[in-house]
């Protein structure tokens, strides 16, 4: 999306700083946690990139609407209930925190929070699992985790690579599409989840596995 490549941009800078050399030509930029004092910002809305923190109250139709009953094949009048508890995970925000005694405006870039017993969702790719975590407050990434595998090429060098063929064969098994409009999000392009959830095992713990089924790309 235009909207995020301020921000891609800003945490490519960083990652060349923290790591004293360039990030991968082709990858997308590492999970960025933004810190900034709250002075000056009094009175003013935290900026959101692509996804929105929305209110409970006008956040829980819109959930409504997109598991409606009609969808899912249900009776229309009935409602759409979570039976144990729902997972509400946002990424890419500004929440205003708290932090080592300091009031925060707090930046996740492909980061979520995992605060002390928080649960989140740290999804794969097309075709590797999920996982549900719970945070541990690991004050060091400002009770951050990473958002999902994250890529290992551009969504252009993806495409140049690939074809439908091995978007077929990378997705076997998992109702998705598997057309030329989705080849950017085939499975090669982002990293190994697993290795991911090992580099993060201070800041997560794994609480369920889930195996890919359906994916809606696009």
């Amino acid at each position: 999306m235009r909207g995020t490549r301020p921000l891609i941009a800003v945490s490519q800078k960083l990652a060349r700083a923290a790591l004293n050399a360039p990030p991968e030509p082709h990858a997308s930029p590492y999970a960025v946690v933004q810190v900034h004092r709250t002075a000056g910002f009094a009175g003013r809305r935290a900026p959101s990139s692509s996804c929105v923190c929305l209110p409970k109250s006008i956040e829980d139709p819109i959930c409504s609407k997109i598991l409606s009953a009609k969808a899912l094949g249900r009776d229309a009048q009935q409602p759409i209930v979570a039976t144990e508890e729902a997972v509400n995970c946002h990424h890419n925000y500004v929440a205003r925190e708290n932090h080592f005694g300091q009031n925060l405006l707090v930046t996740r870039k492909g980061a979520v929070r995992a605060g002390t017993g928080e649960l989140a969702i740290i999804p794969g790719s097309m075709g590797a699992r999920s996982f549900i975590v719970r945070g541990k407050g690991n004050p060091d990434s400002y009770c951050s985790c990473s958002h999902g595998a994250g890529r290992v090429l551009s969504r252009t060098e993806a495409k140049k690579r690939y074809t439908t063929a091995d978007q077929i064969a990378a997705t076997a098994g998992i109702e998705c599409r598997k057309d030329e409009g989705v080849i950017d999000e085939i499975p090669m392009a982002y990293k190994d989840i697993d290795a991911v959830m090992a580099a993060q095992s201070d800041l997560v713990e794994i609480v369920h596995t889930l195996r890919q089924v359906v994916c809606v790309k696009g």
